[in-house]
């Protein structure tokens, strides 16, 4: 979305179609994205006026990540805040006296055990091998969900399949031959994030070991990261010694009527909203110029 003011280019916003489920319906939804208004036409109303035309085009839309500064600014207009969104970090490779201090309060915590389940098959494949079964896994597994963005092969092709970076990776989960679970994940050397998932809601046996599958994947990258709202995760997260990092990301949801309690009940995670994408390519890029 371009900002013109006489005939000249003031700014931007960037815009990200999804489809959600909410309760037992499925809506259009767009994920508001970054925006730049050029300094000559800041503080004229410009970046508010981009934000009322979002929201009058679907009946719900998404922000993740805002700033600080601009936090407000959607609060102010009827935005609402969900608190769910958590951050971890695990450090991999001492570097500094810093990164020794974070490994030595790494920890296992002694409340959140890890769970003995069925020992599933898990296979590690580039994103662009993702089974076209993801489908079957969907329509599976949509209704344990309450508020989710659709979460089909289309989806996950055009987000982690396609990327320009071909950097992402899938962990495919089987039980059998019945496949229960894609998550996605990208690496570098200084990071590894866990990106996606799509799979059962409640199972926190699988959802450990591809956490496991996850960490053993990356053991070479200085440091891991994860956002999630799953509390599932976040229990396996705990149990495998990561680092909350203080108050998670922004997320904020706005919907047209104004509906009760729509903050409340998402999955959300790293991959959802546009960030987790450009940095695939910052990081690309950044890696072609090493090489």
């Amino acid at each position: 979305m371009v900002l013109l003011v006489d005939g000249k280019v003031a700014g931007f916003k960037g815009t990200m179609n999804v489809r959600l489920k909410m309760g037992s319906s499925v809506v259009d939804s767009i994920w508001n994205n970054d925006t730049y208004i050029h300094r000559d036409f800041r503080g004229k109303g410009f970046g508010g006026k981009l934000i009322e035309i979002i929201e009058s085009m679907v009946p719900v839309a998404l922000a993740f990540g805002i700033s600080d500064m601009q936090l407000p600014i959607f609060l102010k207009r009827g935005w609402k805040k969900n608190v769910e969104v958590q951050e971890y970090f695990f450090q991999n490779k001492i570097a500094s006296t810093r990164d020794l201090l974070k490994v030595l309060i790494q920890s296992p915590s002694f409340f959140n055990k890890k769970i003995r389940s069925i020992a599933y098959s898990i296979k590690d494949v580039p994103a662009r091998d993702i089974p076209q079964e993801a489908d079957l896994v969907w329509k599976k597994v949509h209704v344990e969900y309450n508020k989710i963005v659709v979460r089909n092969y289309d989806y996950l092709k055009w987000k982690y399949s396609d990327h320009p970076s071909q950097s992402y990776r899938a962990l495919v989960a089987y039980e059998g031959n019945n496949l229960l679970a894609i998550a996605i994940y990208r690496h570098t050397d200084s990071i590894a994030r866990f990106v996606d998932y799509l799979g059962p809601a409640h199972n926190q046996g699988l959802k450990q070991q591809i956490l496991e599958s996850f960490i053993v994947a990356c053991k070479n990258s200085a440091k891991l990261h994860v956002i999630t709202t799953d509390k599932e995760f976040i229990n396996s997260l705990n149990c495998f010694g990561f680092r909350k990092y203080g108050i998670g990301p922004s997320f904020c949801i706005y919907t047209n009527p104004p509906a009760a309690q729509c903050e409340e009940g998402w999955f959300l995670m790293m991959g959802d909203s546009d960030g987790d994408l450009i940095d695939a390519m910052k990081d690309s890029v950044a890696i072609t110029r090493i090489n």
